[in-house]
């Protein structure tokens, strides 16, 4: 039994001095999410790192994984890399480029991905002649892009201006919004409408107008932008469905369509002029409207909500409709809120949580249930292998792995393994750096690679397989 114990002792000892190579390949980045986008029935999430996560409905390929299968959980966008913004609507998705290109996927019947053609594709695709833009936003089969200087260029369904040229005709290309050159800082697509923030803190829209959701105070669509009226100051304009709401010195001001109460003023009645939103309790930092909902980020983190509530898209645990903001449940320093639909999500320390319809899984929580109030979305993950490229015959190897998330609830030793061949091993020890550490002998040359099997909360992940060869 001495024997057998002085053994074991020679052999950790002699593991813990072997030398370890440094890491050829970095610790993983932090998976993060960055900004999150809520479509009509599907998500989308920018993660750190430049690449983007959607999940949800999928007829039409606007998952971007390079099928047409709805998924309740997070799967990678095929082949993007590089984004640094991102828009999800109905059928389709965009994203800006870091170099100021910018990539569509999903439905193209009208020519919504930009790229000359009307076929849907479900992976991205290049838009034709977009350099230097800073934003992209998308609305009901329709994408409009900020571009350097300040102009706005729109591509897809134009039928009622929504492209702003003067036409009415649909594009597959884009085609500059007449009289917005330059001086732009901030645009939005609708359902049929576009708006953009132009200098001094005025407000233009164009396209459908129903409802008045061009604020001008009539209901004649426009194929050129038109002022809204009585608005300077503003800050930020979010258009969707029909209508618009906008953050104007300090304040939320909403018109157009109002028949759920989401132009959150205490009445049903339509308005096509924007009007203040009663009781906030606080100032909004930022706001999103939704299809017959809007909900808004307030100082201190909190998220507030107004509008339709059928299927709990206000998030305070009911499913009633609401013509003045109420508190979304739970929620407290959030940073980023996008309404969709008929849901809205969040985001928190990098993960994202959402609420409201789920038929098709677009709140990422791997069910179709729907949710009145905020629900974690399955937590992407990322696993990393340090390991030393050569030992000598016979000798022991150290090698670890370290995972990331930003869900602390993804953390399971018992969760992550070693493979070696064949063969799987647990860790021998966790380190207060969260690596977990892996002891094995080497006798020819070897492929290891850490997993991460997941959880409820968590998805599954693998590192980059490495070799470890024999001298």
């Amino acid at each position: 039994m001495k024997a057998k114990m002085l053994i074991a002792a020679v052999i950790i000892v002699c593991a813990a001095l072997l030398p370890i190579e440094p890491a050829r390949q970095a610790s993983a980045a932090p998976v993060a999410y960055t900004q999150v986008s809520s479509g009509g029935r599907h998500t989308c999430a920018l993660v750190s790192g430049g690449t983007v996560r959607c999940w949800g409905y999928n007829y039409y390929g606007q998952l971007g994984n390079g099928t047409t299968t709805d998924s309740w959980i997070p799967v990678a966008v095929k082949g993007l890399g590089g984004a640094t913004q991102i828009s999800a609507d109905y059928g389709h998705t965009c994203a800006l480029i870091a170099a100021g290109a910018v990539k569509c996927w999903g439905g193209n019947a009208y020519g919504q991905l930009g790229n000359g053609t009307t076929t849907n594709s479900s992976t991205p695709v290049s838009v034709s002649g977009i350099t230097g833009a800073t934003q992209v936003s998308t609305g009901t089969s329709y994408s409009c892009a900020l571009v350097s200087g300040g102009g706005v260029k729109c591509w897809g369904y134009g039928g009622t201006g929504q492209l702003g040229n003067g036409g009415w005709a649909n594009s597959s290309t884009p085609v500059g919004v007449s009289g917005i050159s330059s001086g732009a800082t901030q645009i939005s697509a609708g359902g049929d409408h576009t708006c953009a923030i132009i200098g001094g803190g005025g407000i233009k829209c164009w396209g459908g107008n129903g409802y008045g959701q061009l604020g001008n105070g009539t209901t004649n669509n426009s194929s050129t932008p038109v002022v809204v009226w009585g608005l300077t100051g503003a800050t930020q304009v979010t258009a969707n469905g029909y209508h618009t709401c906008a953050i104007v010195s300090g304040n939320a001001e909403c018109w157009g369509y109002n028949l759920n109460g989401q132009l959150g003023n205490g009445t049903t009645s339509e308005s096509h002029f924007a009007g203040s939103v009663a009781g906030m309790g606080a100032a909004p930092t930022q706001i999103s409207a939704g299809g017959n909902h809007t909900c808004a980020l307030v100082t201190g983190g909190a998220v507030k909500c107004w509008g339709q509530g059928v299927f709990g898209q206000l998030g305070n645990n009911t499913t009633s409709d609401s013509h003045l903001p109420v508190s979304v449940s739970g929620l407290a320093g959030a940073t980023q809120v996008s309404s969709g639909g008929y849901h809205a999500c969040a985001l928190l320390s990098g993960a994202a949580k959402c609420w409201g319809r789920n038929n098709y899984g677009q709140l990422g929580n791997g069910t179709t249930v729907n949710s009145s109030v905020p629900i974690d979305t399955i937590a992407i993950t990322a696993m990393s292998i340090k390991a030393p490229s050569s030992v000598r015959d016979g000798a022991w190897a150290r090698i670890s792995g370290k995972l990331s998330s930003a869900n602390p609830a993804c953390a399971s030793s018992q969760k992550v393994k070693l493979k070696k061949g064949r063969s799987t091993l647990g860790p021998k020890h966790t380190s207060s750096s969260g690596e977990y550490l892996f002891m094995t002998k080497i006798t020819r040359k070897t492929r290891v690679q850490v997993t991460y099997a997941g959880n409820a909360s968590c998805e599954a992940s693998a590192s980059a397989k490495k070799t470890i060869k024999v001298t």
